[in-house]
């Protein structure tokens, strides 16, 4: 049951695209319950199964979250409703990773 941080970056915004193709080649992401057996319950914890500090913590984080986060996001202006004022032809916008997750990463290292 080890983990891995990984930074992947999509060319195109398809919907599951990540979680599909994580899972597809066994790595699928934490608590994701359609991609994850052990979360949709075909397999067992252990085999595959979510790391100590996650399963320490599964009744809190239950509640459809898992671990997976978009940490920017650029698109064209051409998609926006307006126009931006300042010219330029993308907007990018950065999120900073969920509190909750500082105690498991550091758990996990």
């Amino acid at each position: 049951g080890g983990c891995t941080l990984v930074e992947v970056k999509p060319l195109q915004g398809r919907k599951h695209q990540v979680r599909a193709h994580l899972a597809s080649i066994g790595c699928p992401v934490i608590l994701d319950s359609r991609y994850t057996p052990v979360a949709k319950g075909k397999a067992k914890a252990g085999a595959g199964g979510l790391p100590a500090p996650v399963a320490a913590r599964k009744d809190k984080l239950n509640d459809g979250r898992f671990f997976l986060h978009s940490h920017a996001i650029q698109i064209p202006s051409s998609a926006l409703p307006r126009p931006r004022v300042d010219g330029e032809s993308t907007v990018r916008v950065e999120a900073e990773l969920p509190v909750w997750w500082a105690d498991i990463f550091k758990e996990l290292r």
